[in-house]
């Protein structure tokens, strides 16, 4: 009897650090953003920014438990940006990020799907055909890779 509530034990314990393991809540520093355009051809925008705003690799993404994500810049880094509050919300492996920046530009949600894996985390969105006519002409889909700091 013993033995099964020490396996029970170790088996709750296990399934709760995985669940723990592959929450979006905490902090976040963006490592990559790449945009794959239709004929397979990419572009790291991250990597693009980082060389042109150093302090830009500085910023953390915060995600909270209430359903809000901030960003926290390094002092004279993205002060605009660094103020917005975005709404979030997941269902499954889909999280939509609400801003207002992004609904007074598009008029819509953003949303991507999660991928979760050794303190990375992966947001990937495809591009519908209307995103591509309005915003991105050449794009297929982004992945924006985060990693748990």
């Amino acid at each position: 009897m013993k033995i099964k509530i020490l396996i029970l034990s170790i088996f709750a314990s296990l399934m709760f650090q995985m669940g723990v393991s592959q929450s979006i809540i905490g902090t976040w520093k963006k490592t990559a953003s790449i945009i794959i355009n239709a004929d397979g051809t990419e572009k790291d925008m991250q990597k693009m920014l980082t060389k042109a705003l150093p302090c830009t690799a500085e910023v953390k993404y915060i995600f909270e438990s209430n359903g809000k994500q901030y960003i926290q810049a390094p002092k004279n880094c993205l002060p605009a940006i660094a103020t917005e509050v975005v709404n979030w919300s997941i269902k499954g492996d889909e999280i939509t990020l609400i801003s207002k920046a992004t609904e007074v530009i598009t008029g819509e949600l953003t949303k991507y799907t999660l991928n979760f894996k050794d303190g990375f985390v992966d947001f990937t969105h495809i591009y519908t055909p209307d995103e591509k006519t309005k915003w991105h002409n050449k794009a297929k889909k982004v992945v924006i890779t985060y990693k748990r700091v």
